[in-house]
Formats: structure tokens, sequence, C-alpha cells
């Protein structure tokens, strides 16, 4: 269990360094004492939000206090996430699939202050068909972590839903499927925007989505107009179109790709609404699965990718 305690007057010691996780909208970091959380901020400086040359500032002001100003001891940094996009502080070329999800291609953007020794994780890539991540190969090994030869079938819910097959802790092959985003799209900006309500939910109308995109699969883009259609004539509110909405995507995306995943034992890494929204879809599709909650598992990831690399320096 990560102890999250903030006593930050521990000795600077090389069992010292700093974790970050640093997305398209948000950077978190924890200084750690080997395994342990010493302390933890948050900050809403995204990768969306700097250019490449504001990155080393930003992360600063977050950090700034935790570095030694007197002993000319580098403290190590290990980063993860839309940092090492082509966008981002500097690009961390992905690693091919299949392979360990803790990678080893660092790369290490030049600083101006030599206390800072930072160290980004790549991403994955897969060639055939083309499919790339960045971020939640270290949630896959924070999930590996403790159980190495673990194998099966991973479904990570998000913006951009991840699907993984695992073989004994290798990642084998992934694929991704745009299904929140095409949600809020649809939501925000289609013939729909007016009459669909994200911030409730209906599930009875989350369950005949889904039924919709078992039924008819191949009527998914018919039965998102219908979704107008019905609220003229029949008077749908905004509640049950949104629900009815993100029933048939979600249930259309477990539809399609479980049928072109191999056998093996269904982990959902998910928490918050979308992660009980893919519980609940996966409830009534029928399948078994194990849910894991991901709150600690990026912490957990960068743990082994810190010390993975301690080894191979």
């Amino acid at each position: 269990m990560l102890d999250d305690r903030k006593d930050t007057s521990l000795d600077r010691g090389e069992d010292t360094w700093i974790a970050v996780d640093w997305g398209t909208s948000n950077l978190r970091v924890w200084l750690m004492s080997y395994r342990q959380v010493v302390d933890a901020k948050t900050a809403d400086t995204g990768m969306s939000s700097l250019e490449p040359c504001e990155f080393e500032a930003a992360l600063l002001e977050l950090i700034s206090d935790w570095l030694d100003d007197h002993s000319g001891t580098r403290m190590q940094i290990v980063a993860c996430g839309m940092v090492g996009a082509r966008q981002g502080w500097i690009e961390a070329p992905y690693v091919q699939v299949p392979c360990n999800p803790v990678a080893s291609k660092i790369v290490q953007p030049k600083t101006h202050d030599q206390r800072l020794d930072v160290n980004i994780l790549s991403g994955l890539s897969q060639m055939d068909p083309p499919d790339v991540m960045r971020g939640e190969e270290t949630q896959i090994a924070g999930f590996i972590s403790g159980r190495e030869d673990v194998s099966g079938i991973l479904c990570m819910p998000g913006t951009h839903s991840k699907w993984i097959c695992l073989n004994r802790g290798m990642v084998e092959q992934f694929t991704t499927a745009l299904t929140g985003e095409l949600y809020s799209l649809i939501c925000e900006h289609s013939v729909l925007k007016t009459l669909t309500d994200k911030k409730s939910a209906d599930a009875d109308e989350f369950a005949k989505g889904i039924a919709r995109a078992v039924h008819a699969p191949d009527m998914v883009l018919n039965s998102i107009f219908s979704l107008r259609a019905r609220a003229v004539l029949q008077g749908a509110n905004q509640i049950e179109t949104a629900a009815f909405l993100s029933g048939l995507l979600i249930g259309s995306e477990i539809v399609s790709i479980m049928k072109n995943m191999p056998s093996g034992k269904l982990y959902l890494l998910g928490a918050g609404k979308l992660g009980e929204l893919y519980s609940q879809a996966l409830h009534i599709l029928g399948h078994d699965f194990e849910k894991i909650n991901v709150t600690e598992l990026t912490l957990k990831g960068l743990i082994q990718a810190r010390e993975t690399l301690t080894k191979v320096k």
C-alpha cells in the first residue's frame, strides 16, 4: 500500500526521487522516498497549454521546494504521459509491441536548472494495424506489478479506450476505440447538441442503447440519427437521449472488440463514472471480469520504471 504522507523533511539521498504523470490537461507530481509517497501536488498545466520551452518552468513551479540548493545532487525525475509526445517537452520514441510495458527507451531533455535529472518514458506502438499509446503503458506496468506472469485482456476506459492483450506480463497487441471523444463530439457539435444532457444518467436507456448495439451492429450511424427523430416525434428528454447514445457507443465498442480478442481473463481498469458505465455494459453483455481500481496504477508503474532505470544505470 502506498503511504501518502506529507513530511518533506527527509534526507535527500539516492532513494529520493520525483514521479511525474504529465497528461494533456493536468500535471501530477509525487515526491518519493524509494516506494513511499512523501508529498504530492497537482496543477492544470497540461501538455496542451504549454510550448516545449515552457515545460521546465511549469515543473519547477511545482517542485522547487523539493529540490536541494546546496548539495549539488541532481534530483532524479521519472515522467510518463503526453510530456513525451511530439507536441510535448521532447519526443520519446515509441517502443513496438510485443514488449514489456515499462519500455527501455528513455529520453532526457536538456534543462537549464542543473538540479534536474529528467527521464521521460516512451509510449508503445503497433504496426499492424497501426496504433499507439502514451501514458497507458505506465498504468499497465502498475497493474502487472506483483503479478508479473499475468495473462489476459485489459479494458481501459477513457476518451480513447484501450484494449490490451497480455501474455505473461508482456503487451502482445492492443487496440484503441475513439468512443469517449466521439460521444463528446456528438453531444456538443452535432444535431443532438441541444437534445443531450451528459451530466445525468438513465440506467434503463443506457441498457436499451447497448441492446440496440447488439441487435443492429451494422446500423449504428442510423441509430444515432434516429435519436433526433425520437426526441422530435416522441418527446424523449435530454437525459434519456444521452444515456441511450452512451449505451449505443460503449456497447458497440465492446461487442466489436471482444469478437476479435483471444480468450482469457478480462480485467476492467476503470474508475469514476466512466468505469462504472463500462462495468454495467460488461455485465449486461454477459462478460465475466475483475474490476481493478486505477487510482494508484500510474504511480505504481512509475515506481517500476524508476527501478528498471536505476538497474540500467
